[in-house]
């Protein structure tokens, strides 16, 4: 029952739609009648002629629009293409030979772009081929470039740092000279050649290390002047030992303090080590370190030469004690110790003027 009525209402819906679409088009086409015989009266038709014109007058300005900025793009690019071209051109003339590889990467860039503006353009084919030779030349020599390039940046580094050494060592030898003038002036000052020792209490820090460089040695030894041990820098002289070389220096410290004793002198050659006078007598003082007693003929040699030139007027002063025995055969022997005693009693031995 219900799909009965359903049937029946749809039925009836289409019929409503159908003569609503009937008058529909009827009126259409009354309303399209009625419009074509408007353009075919007169104001129809000025009204038709003005819309064509109005329409022709733009259809006109948008194809001279058209034409205008066509014409501009050609011109603008046969322009840009001009200038590519003059652009690569003067990039193939350039003298790349000259070029460090520096400048070679960045014109082989350069090539490269032109290349690029232009592979699209059938009138730059010619130049086309130009510029892939040019760019397989720069990318074949690069590499040898970069060689030669760093193989002159050695060279240039060798050559700059055998100028610094040269440099280095003038700089070091002028520092040298004025050093070693410096040193010979304060060895002037010290006197080095008039004095063998020196007390290290009296000397700088900066004057022990000059002397210690000028062969001077360290040594702590008992002075016969001072009587007692001191710290010292000593020059042996001549083949002389540091014990020798402190005595005699020391002995002669002694006897220019001592009242009456005048001319003291010390020697190197077969005379005695020190000689002086005193009350108008010579006297001799023979230092010995041991080392004569294994050249008995010189020993010998040497005491009767001071036996027969200052008769009882001579002493011998050991280095060690232990050396007085081994000496006393000889003549007056005195160790460090006993030398003021000993050298008061050999020259009570001259009766006084």
């Amino acid at each position: 029952m219900e799909t009965d009525e359903t049937i029946i209402l749809g039925i009836g819906v289409f019929i409503i739609i159908a003569k609503i679409a009937s008058e529909v088009s009827s009126e259409f086409n009354r309303v399209k009648l009625e419009f074509v015989n408007f353009l075919l009266t007169r104001n129809g038709l000025i009204i038709c002629a003005v819309v064509l014109f109005v329409v022709f007058i733009y259809l006109n300005y948008k194809l001279n629009y058209w034409i205008i900025k066509t014409n501009e793009k050609r011109r603008t690019r046969k322009e840009q293409f001009e200038q590519d071209l003059g652009e690569a051109n003067k990039l193939l003339n350039s003298e790349i030979r000259y070029f460090n590889s520096n400048e070679l990467r960045k014109h082989l860039n350069l090539l490269k772009e032109s290349l690029r503006k232009i592979e699209n353009d059938k009138d730059g084919d010619w130049l086309k081929e130009k510029i892939e030779e040019n760019i397989s030349e720069i990318e074949l020599n690069l590499p040898v470039s970069i060689k030669k390039e760093k193989l002159d940046n050695l060279k240039r580094d060798e050559s700059e740092i055998k100028e610094n050494i040269r440099h280095l060592e003038y700089q070091k030898e002028h520092r040298l000279l004025e050093l070693r003038e410096l040193e010979e002036t304060s060895l002037k000052k010290l006197r080095v050649d008039d004095n063998p020792v020196f007390i290290e209490n009296d000397l700088t820090k900066k004057e022990k290390e000059l002397l210690l460089k000028h062969d001077y040695k360290r040594a702590y030894e008992y002075c016969l002047d001072k009587q007692d041990f001191i710290h010292i820098l000593v020059k042996p002289a001549m083949k002389h030992s540091v014990a020798h070389t402190f005595l005699v220096w020391s002995a002669m410290k002694m006897l220019t303090k001592i009242n009456g004793i005048s001319n003291v002198l010390d020697w190197d050659t077969r005379e005695s080590d020190i000689t002086f006078r005193y009350n108008n007598k010579k006297f001799a003082l023979e230092i010995e370190t041991g080392t004569l007693l294994k050249k008995k003929i010189q020993l010998r040699a040497k005491v009767d030469y001071l036996n027969e030139k200052y008769k009882d007027n001579w002493m011998i002063i050991v280095s060690k004690k232990n050396l007085v025995p081994k000496y006393s055969q000889f003549g007056r022997v005195s160790s460090r110790s006993d030398v003021p005693k000993k050298l008061k009693k050999m020259l009570k031995l001259v009766p006084s003027l």
